[in-house]
């Protein structure tokens, strides 16, 4: 019984953690990384606002989360764990990327990072 608890409690602390880090990336470090970059304001602009539609979608999918079983196990922890997993694997290559070199793979992957931040938090909605 303890077991289960103690995963239980990984499990919420590294949501929790994951998701932290993602915000306060988005909010206050990236807009001066990407220009320490060279990377034009426009440019910051247009990935800003896409960034930001997941958070609009958040209420979609968690529609969609409560309504379709991830690989038969169930209607939220699938969701959570998957999305948990996507979030690591996505800071770990983001973290190789020179935006100032390769600004569309670094778009590609925080645009990854973000989704999966909102797939893991959208069933707190429902």
């Amino acid at each position: 019984m303890a077991n289960k608890k103690e995963a239980r409690l990984f499990v919420f602390g590294s949501l929790y953690f994951v998701q932290g880090v993602a915000l306060a990336y988005f909010r206050n470090f990236q807009k001066p990384f990407l220009d320490s970059h060279g990377i034009s304001a426009a440019r910051i602009g247009l990935l800003t606002s896409i960034l930001l539609l997941p958070f609009v979608l958040k209420i979609f999918i968690g529609m969609i989360s409560d309504r379709v079983s991830l690989f038969g196990k169930g209607y939220r922890k699938p969701y959570i764990v998957f999305g948990l997993l996507l979030a690591v694997l996505s800071f770990a290559l983001v973290s190789r990327v020179n935006p100032g070199d390769n600004f569309l793979l670094f778009s590609a992957l925080i645009l990854v990072l973000l989704y999966s931040t909102v797939l893991r938090t959208a069933w707190l909605l429902m």
